[in-house]
């Protein structure tokens, strides 16, 4: 699922996922790369597919399903 990326933002920055060192290298890359910033931050390896997920899932109040 595709989200806007300010709400990739809250969602990472509120449960302390990403650093704000880490959002401003990956905003940049996702720039630099013409890549959306979760492609970025998957790339980055800064968060994992998975959890970015259930990070979503658990925002939308749905069950995360692998």
């Amino acid at each position: 699922m595709q989200l806007p990326d300010e709400l990739y933002i809250k969602l990472l920055t509120e449960n302390d996922v990403l650093t704000d060192q880490q959002l401003k290298e990956a905003e940049t890359f996702s720039k630099l790369q013409n890549i959306s910033l979760h492609e970025s931050l998957i790339q980055k390896d800064f968060v994992s597919d998975e959890n970015l997920g259930r990070l979503i899932a658990d925002y939308l109040k749905l069950p995360f399903v692998l």
